[in-house]
């Protein structure tokens, strides 16, 4: 979880959202939870095994950050799309992501 994670979980902890951070690294992403009411999970969006798990934990929010590298978004992206979530990052428009505003906009 980069550096602006903690206090973008620690934002929506203390404002009533409940927070569901998913990292490649789960220590690290308890640590950045520690004091809030937030879980964590492993979730590694380059392992194929793991991208079922991202699916599962999407259905279950409203909101889907992705605080991923640029090149990853596209697939967080498509299964928030693909299941009716808002979708929210960081990082600018690449022009995959521009490919799914349509889409988007009709879920």
């Amino acid at each position: 979880a980069g550096l602006v994670v903690k206090p973008l979980v620690a934002y929506l902890d203390r404002h009533g959202y409940e927070v569901t951070l998913g990292s490649r690294g789960l220590e690290k992403a308890q640590k950045v939870v520690e004091g809030t009411k937030a879980k964590s999970v492993k979730i590694d969006v380059e392992q194929k095994e793991d991208l079922a798990v991202l699916e599962k934990h999407i259905k279950e929010v409203d909101l889907v950050i992705s605080m991923l590298p640029w090149l990853l978004h596209t697939t967080a992206a498509k299964m928030a799309i693909g299941n009716g979530k808002h979708f929210l990052t960081t990082s600018y428009l690449s022009a995959a992501m521009k490919e799914m505003d349509a889409e988007a906009k009709e879920n």
